[in-house]
């Protein structure tokens, strides 16, 4: 098994996606890695990576290691498709290649999104059936998870690509989260049938004569409420509901950190407020979910959030080994065939 980085993707590349990539390969089980990236800054990276390994393990770790030039990048500030086209040579190009080839199993990239999604849909296929891929992402929900789709992949969505969505992610949830039988809600400005626009009304329809275990509508707060396991919605909504929950997460935790530095002053009592405190956070903390997985591509790509540090780029490998380990593909493929 091999699974592909992009080294040159994300606000702290390469360094922390590197580091990332040796701390994974640190760990008795972790597949090959790739790192795609220009040769000899990789290189130097993952030297300066390695002292942090314990002399006894660098050996081993390197060995789990290779690397493929591919100097040019896709920045942020860049079109996806026109980098790609201007570019030749771009990491994360030579990423989808080696998936395209055989050569690696999945790809980990958090680089610029929208080339992710371009460079996968021009390099691989669809599934059979799918007509447009959507990212899901894992959101920490009231005693369970919620996986929402999509958050960006698709801001021109039809009730089929949705419908398509609602299977990829319900297949996710039953054979990656260990979910039965997964609830599936279409995100809306009220539960109300008569209520949203004409694309979610007549996605609506869809799911209620689909073998999903659709729930109806829900609004916002129903994705943390733990109403349902999957929320359905189209790529432009999924990633303003994705980025204000990441703000407010963010705020709300540094105000409570404020006020508890603020008012309380027994020692003993500040400790259990954050240690109380650092277990919330952690639970909200995307790196620990490593990253969103691309559906509806014939392979596997995570795509991670781009201030993505080490940690980050180590769970991400994770979810990609077990999502080749389970097969999800396989069984994504064989949901649509019962619609």
């Amino acid at each position: 098994m091999r699974i592909v980085v992009d080294a040159m993707g994300g606000d702290a590349a390469p360094r922390e996606i590197v580091r990332g990539a040796v701390r994974a390969a640190a760990m008795t089980d972790c597949p090959d890695l790739i790192l795609a990236g220009d040769e000899k800054t990789v290189t130097h990276e993952l030297d300066a990576s390695l002292g942090d390994v314990p002399p006894a393990e660098r050996s081993r770790v390197r060995g789990h290691i290779s690397i493929t030039h591919a100097p040019e990048v896709v920045e942020m500030h860049e079109h996806a498709v026109e980098g790609l086209r201007k570019k030749k040579n771009t990491s994360i190009a030579r990423c989808v290649e080696l998936v395209r080839e055989g050569e690696a199993q999945a790809l980990v990239t958090a680089g610029h999104t929208g080339a992710a999604v371009a460079a996968t849909m021009l390099g691989l296929k669809l599934l059979p059936g799918i007509r447009r891929p959507g990212i899901a992402v894992t959101m920490p929900a009231r005693n369970r998870a919620c996986t929402l789709i999509d958050v960006g992949a698709n801001i021109a969505a039809k009730p089929i690509h949705l419908l398509h969505y609602g299977v990829m992610a319900s297949n996710l949830s039953r054979y990656l989260l260990g979910i039965d039988n997964p609830s599936v809600g279409l995100v809306n400005i009220g539960s109300e049938d008569a209520k949203g626009t004409n694309l979610v009304r007549q996605t609506k329809d869809l799911f209620e004569g689909s073998p999903l275990n659709f729930i109806g509508n829900i609004e916002g707060q129903d994705l943390f409420s733990g109403r349902c396991d999957i929320a359905v919605c189209e790529g432009f909504v999924g990633n303003v509901v994705l980025k204000v929950t990441e703000g407010f997460a963010s705020s709300l935790l540094d105000t409570l950190r404020d006020e508890i530095r603020s008012h309380v002053t027994d020692p003993t009592e500040r400790l259990v407020w954050e240690k109380a405190l650092s277990k919330i956070e952690g639970r909200m903390d995307y790196a620990e979910y490593g990253g969103a997985l691309l559906l509806g591509i014939d392979g596997i790509c995570v795509i991670c959030h781009g201030r993505s540090d080490a940690r980050a780029i180590s769970n991400a490998i994770r979810m990609a080994k077990t999502f080749i380990q389970l097969d999800v593909n396989a069984h994504i493929v064989s949901g649509l065939q019962s619609l």
